[in-house]
């Protein structure tokens, strides 16, 4: 959670899917949301409560995607830069892609926090 009240912060999940190079960083940030927002499920508030079904139902989905080492590697950071490397190139060069998880996020988005997102 950020500093306000019933907010959550996304730095975390956004790590672990962008930024997160070490499967076991990977793995542990993963674990953590994990506990982090089954708590949350748990809240007796009915707000904060939705917002952890609805991330217990993507971090669900995405265990598939954490799960084996080599696949994690097949979308994160640490396979864009091992293909860099293997092919002596910047890693600016590597088509970085999410597309295991784009149709996934278009749903949580519309279906699952859409009620909670306000604009401006």
């Amino acid at each position: 959670m950020s500093g306000r009240h019933g907010e959550i912060d996304s730095t975390r999940i956004y790590n672990l899917l962008k930024e997160v190079d070490q499967y076991h960083e990977a793995k542990q940030l993963y674990e953590d949301q994990c506990q982090y927002f089954t708590q949350l499920s748990k809240n007796c508030n009915k707000v904060p409560k939705l917002q952890g079904i609805a991330a217990i139902t993507f971090l669900d989905y995405f265990n598939s995607y954490i799960s084996l080492e080599s696949y994690w590697k097949s979308w994160s950071l640490a396979g864009a830069k091992q293909a860099a490397e293997l092919l002596d190139v910047p890693l600016d060069q590597i088509a970085h892609t999410t597309n295991p998880l784009e149709s996934f996020n278009g749903c949580i988005k519309g279906k699952y926090f859409a009620p909670y997102m306000h604009s401006g």
